[in-house]
């Protein structure tokens, strides 16, 4: 050890990297006791702590992870208490982990516990290179969680479940509350665990480490002892129903514990891991321990990575075989085995460090494994006539994108465009609601464009470099960046500034190719534009005829314009800006001349919007790319008509990335011919330290010429102007303002002046349980057509009354109720039911405040995050027999607002 800490000195030296002592030497030993009937864990814990800091020691702080599972933790808080909601599907069953005593070399020892946090001051100061040993016993009540740390049946998850010593390091102890929060896993020194797990005698255990005995208790329970090294957890799993997969992967015992309706599955991720074991191994270096475990867990949607073993969500295997989506999610998993479990970070400073590797291992993993196109489909033994229809299949159920690349894109670049991204450094703790770093996505794209600047074979020398030179140590981005420096005898600050340090992005535009004879050959010149911030080289790739592949060329991208002139035989025929696709750019579409204009064909029928008297529908969508614009020229059978419909569009920035909007439609659907522009001002905003908020300001101006209606023919033409706010606060609050007014213009067959306002308001109480409320004010006067006129149904959302009028305000509440018992995991997502009750009031202002109110019950169900997304409502009573209400069952869909 000692002859490696003197390397690593005098390597870092020569890098110009900042050294801090020696961590703290620390070993646990745990006997713990698993009662599967009170879903508890009783145990007894010893820490030996050896001072290596070169610091006095005046005080411990330890972790307690577990207390993160109550409603009023920083954890809960930081979350928002609706997410927090969905880790308990099953209802409000919280998690805590109580400390009943603590020992210091065997005399008492007084401490304080403040949320996940706990403190205890020494009598005496630890002076360097000494040593003490606490001794603690404590119970961990185990949450019915789906997330990490919790049980599922007789599946039990445990991780972050017993007392730990915070790390000390030069920046003091690391106390950080926002530990379990997304991506912010602990932040946690190496060291040596011997673990004693008392378990019911036919429970199948998993866990960090090598089992070195087993002994049967004779009271119908066993105990199973497991030692390991230079690790910084100790994470398990227990299950009577685990099945079990094992095989030998280059000298590294392989297993997978599965469920046995999941069997096939369940097998193939031990050969996943296998797989996913040995690539990284050849290109980050040797995975150097005996075991490593991949276990299936009742946890919802998520997989996480603890030393040597890998907890898989069950969800992950029910995909078809035909979905690599459990090899992919595997390898993510797997690949933090190195980074994070070798590599520790600190994860609310620089989340990057593990997630943006782990994410770039994964892709690269699944690139060299499927391919580079369509990598999440394995059809290796299907035909290939039938592969694409499973495909699309695939793509539209399950909603994944077709290769791993356009998932990191997807996500960062739609952030990126609306102005809502902090720089990738930012610490988790301080970036505001509503905005995001993106570590995964932007961390790994950050990967990939190095990979490309520096070449696959030195990218590969640095990656192995950093493992080598850091494994079992606590790293930091300026590590890697000088390991980046050092290997390739470059200097790359411009790179890693323009990625980590601000929130500059790219957007290549081949702007036009121009061509003039020269001699034998055409001498071309390739104009390229980049209307993004940030100044990435990219290649360029020229499309000649008659070659037999493209002519690649570099733009260094110094400039926001650039030129690249190349001599050919033959004319250049088109240019491909980034054709790796390796940088996010904003715009993809216009890194390449596009055709025109395209044709699509299109068969509808008006059934499908309330028209059946149109019948069938047969026509062409038509783009125009140079224009933005797109149209739809069809015929109704039904009555013979022609119809069209056609848009201009231009995105703009408007104190965001565009997402603003300028447009200009026009539309003759064969009984309204109209034509409308708008203009979309949209921005985002934080709105209270909790809260955020997306702005949207709309202004149109319309002309309508109704010329084949059966009612209220003739001309309107008007103004409308638009704001609209949709906010959210993590306290469990959630709304949406919306102001509107619209008004007749000079020359319109129709005056008229219309406003209305609206605003809903969700509170959450408690667990799954919400007050909705919302009010409505709309006023009109003039004579605007009807179907103009406000409704009962439409603004005032009753069931059963509907009402013509001008003038309404309207007002609903409801409550909705949890029904935690009929709750139950169907295939992928937890389904959440629940009752409601409502109240809807009506004062029809224009009718000499005539009142409508009615009074209901209903049953609501959903998934985790979207909890009534159907509704069977039923009135129940009615203020008034008048305009004929109707008590029936109805059945609505919606969406949170």
């Amino acid at each position: 050890m000692t002859i490696r800490i003197a390397m690593l000195i005098v390597v870092c030296a020569m890098w110009g990297v900042v050294v801090w002592a020696q961590p703290n030497e620390i070993a646990y030993q745990i006997e713990a006791v698993l009662d599967p009937a009170t879903k508890t864990v009783t145990g007894q814990q010893t820490i030996q702590l050896t001072n290596l800091s070169g610091e006095r020691l005046n005080e411990l702080y330890l972790y307690l992870y577990p207390n993160r599972f109550q409603p009023h933790s920083v954890y809960a808080h930081l979350m928002g208490m609706d997410d927090f909601d969905d880790w308990f599907p099953f209802g409000p069953e919280w998690g805590y982990l109580n400390v009943e005593s603590l020992t210091l070399n065997g005399e008492p020892l007084a401490f304080s516990i403040d949320d996940i946090i706990m403190h205890t001051q020494l009598p005496q100061a630890l002076d360097p290179q000494m040593q003490i040993e606490l001794e603690l016993k404590f119970q961990l009540k185990i949450p019915r969680s789906v997330e990490r740390l919790g049980y599922s049946g007789t599946n039990f998850f445990l991780s972050w479940w017993y007392p730990q010593l915070a790390v000390f390091d030069e920046g003091g102890w690391h106390t950080e509350r926002m530990v379990g929060y997304w991506a912010a896993e602990p932040y946690q020194d190496f060291a040596r665990y011997d673990v004693a797990l008392n378990v019911p005698q036919d429970f199948v255990v998993a866990a960090t480490g090598n089992l070195t005995s087993e002994t049967a208790n004779g009271d119908g329970t066993k105990t199973l002892r497991y030692q390991a090294e230079q690790v910084h957890d100790f994470a398990w799993v227990a299950d009577p129903q685990y099945q079990t997969q094992v095989l030998d992967c280059d000298g590294i015992e392989v297993t997978s514990l599965y469920w046995a309706e999941h069997a096939e599955r369940g097998r193939s991720a031990a050969g996943f891991s296998c797989d996913a074991l040995r690539y990284f191994g050849e290109r980050f270096g040797s995975y150097p321990y005996k075991r490593f475990t991949v276990a299936e867990a009742g946890m919802r949607g998520i997989a996480v990575e603890y030393p040597q073993l890998v907890m898989n969500t069950h969800t992950l295997y029910q995909y078809p075989k035909y979905s690599t989506i459990l090899d992919s999610v595997n390898a993510h998993e797997v690949a933090h085995q190195w980074f994070y479990g070798m590599l520790a970070n600190d994860q609310t400073a620089e989340t990057w460090l593990d997630e943006g590797f782990a994410r770039y291992s994964q892709a690269a993993y699944l690139e060299h494994k499927y391919g580079k196109e369509d990598n999440a489909f394995d059809m290796a033994d299907t035909p290939i006539w039938l592969a694409e229809p499973i495909k699309v299949m695939i793509s539209q159920i399950f909603g994944q994108q077709r290769q791993i690349r356009d998932q990191l894109f997807e996500a960062y670049i739609s952030t990126a465009r609306r102005g809502q991204t902090v720089p990738l450094l930012t610490h988790s703790g301080q970036i505001p609601p509503g905005k995001a770093n993106h570590p995964y996505e932007k961390g790994a794209l950050l990967l990939f464009a190095l990979e490309n600047e520096l070449g696959v074979e030195l990218f590969n020398r640095v990656m192995q470099t950093y493992f080598e030179t850091f494994k079992f140590q606590q790293i930091t981005s300026e590590d890697f960046i000088a390991v980046s420096e050092s290997v390739s005898e470059r200097s790359l600050d411009w790179f890693f500034d323009a990625w980590l340090r601000t929130t500059q992005n790219v957007d290549y535009v081949l702007e036009r190719i121009e061509q003039q004879p020269l001699g034998d050959g055409v001498l071309n010149r390739i104009v390229i534009r980049n209307d993004g911030s940030m100044h990435m080289p990219v290649d360029v790739d020229l499309i000649i005829p008659g070659a037999s592949q493209p002519l690649r060329q570099r733009w260094d991208n110094r400039e926001r314009f650039g030129v690249l002139t190349v001599f050919s035989e033959t004319p250049v025929q088109n240019a491909i800006i980034d054709p790796e696709g390796v940088l996010p750019d904003l715009q993809r579409a216009n890194n390449r001349l596009q055709p025109l204009f395209s044709v699509t064909p299109v068969l509808d029928h008006g059934m499908l919007y309330g028209r059946a008297e149109d019948g069938f529908v047969v026509g062409a969508d038509v783009m125009l790319r140079p224009l933005n614009a797109q149209g739809t020229l069809s015929y109704l059978l039904g009555r013979q008509r022609l119809r069209f419909e056609g848009t201009l569009e231009h995105l703009f920035s408007f104190a965001d990335q565009r997402t603003s909007r300028l447009s200009l439609s026009v539309l003759d659907d064969s009984r309204v011919r109209s034509v409308q522009a708008d203009v979309d001002f949209n921005w985002f905003s934080t709105l209270t330290p909790t809260s955020s908020g997306n702005h949207t300001m709309t202004a149109t101006l319309y002309f309508d010429d109704r010329y084949d209606v059966l009612e209220a023919p003739g001309t309107e033409q008007g103004l409308g102007l638009g704001y609209e706010l949709d906010w959210a606060d993590r306290r469990g609050q959630r709304g949406q303002l919306k102001l509107e007014h619209r008004q007749s213009l000079p020359g319109s067959t129709f005056a008229f002046n219309k406003h209305l306002a609206e605003v809903h308001i969700n509170q959450r109480l408690s667990w799954e349980t919400s007050l909705n409320t919302r009010a409505f004010f709309g006023w009109k006067d003039g004579n605007q057509a009807i179907d103009d006129d406000f409704t009962l149904q439409q603004h005032g959302l009753f069931r059963t009354f509907e009402r013509h009028t001008s003038q309404l305000f309207a007002v609903n509440v409801d409550v909705r109720l949890p029904v935690p018992g009929l709750n139950f995991v169907p295939l992928a997502l937890p389904l959440s039911f629940g009752m409601i009750f409502f109240a809807d009031s009506a004062l029809l202002l224009d009718e000499q405040m005539a009142q409508r109110t009615e009074a209901g019950v209903g049953i609501t169900g959903g998934t985790l995050g979207q909890r009534d997304w159907m509704r069977l409502e039923l009135p129940l009573w009615f203020s008034t027999q008048e305009d004929d209400p109707k008590r029936e069952v109805t059945l609505r869909f919606s969406v949170h607002f």
